[in-house]
C-alpha cells in the first residue's frame, strides 16, 4: 500500500491520530522561520489542512494526494490541489515552502522530485522547511540547511533560498 492510500484509509481518524503532534510541529516551524501576514505558502503534503487552519489569512496553495484533501479549508486565500507532488506543477513562486513529515512516505525518486520542487517553487530570499521522522534516517545535511532542529519526533531542516545575483 502506498502512503497516500494509507492516509486515504485513515482519513476520518487522521485528526485524532496525528493532529496534536502535527500542530506542534507546524507551529514550531512557523515560529522558527517567521511566517508573517502576507507571505505566500506552498504546503507540500498538506494532510488535512492544519497549516491552512492556522494561517487561514495567508495566500496558501496546498498539495495533498490522499482523500485528506477533502478536509483542507479552501477559501479566497487558500487553494488546494489533489495531486502527488510528482504530478504537480505551477508557474508561481512562494515566500515559504513547507513539507512537514512527508519525505519518509515517498520513494527515493519521489523524494528527489519533492526536494527539487520545494527549491524550484521558492522565491529568491524565501524559506523552505522540510521535516522528516527521526526514525526514517533521512538526512538532508548534504543540502546545507541554515538550521537543523528537532520538534516532536521530527528532524527539521530550514533553508533560506539565496537571492539571484
Amino acid at each position: 500500500m502506498e502512503s497516500y492510500e494509507y492516509y486515504t484509509v485513515i482519513s476520518n481518524s487522521y485528526e485524532s491520530l496525528y493532529g496534536a503532534e502535527q500542530r506542534k510541529k507546524i507551529s514550531g516551524i512557523i515560529s522558527i522561520i517567521g511566517i508573517k501576514d502576507g507571505d505566500s505558502i506552498l504546503d507540500i503534503g498538506a494532510g488535512n489542512g492544519i497549516l491552512e487552519k492556522i494561517l487561514h489569512e495567508n495566500d496558501i496553495l496546498a498539495v495533498e494526494p490522499s482523500s485528506l484533501f477533502s478536509f483542507i479549508p479552501v477559501n479566497n486565500h487558500i487553494k488546494a490541489e489533489n495531486k502527488r507532488i510528482s504530478d504537480f506543477s505551477t508557474n508561481r513562486k512562494f515566500d515559504v515552502v513547507m513539507c512537514v513529515t512527508v519525505l519518509q512516505d515517498l520513494n527515493e525518486e519521489e523524494r528527489k522530485i519533492c526536494i527539487e520542487k520545494a527549491f524550484e517553487y521558492c522565491k529568491p530570499g524565501g524559506r523552505i522547511a522540510i521535516s522528516v521522522l527521526k526514525s526514517s534516517g533521512i538526512d538532508l545535511d548534504y543540502l546545507k540547511p541554515r538550521i537543523i532542529t528537532e520538534i516532536e519526533n521530527d528532524r527539521v531542516f530550514i533553508f533560506y533560498k539565496t537571492e539571484k545575483v
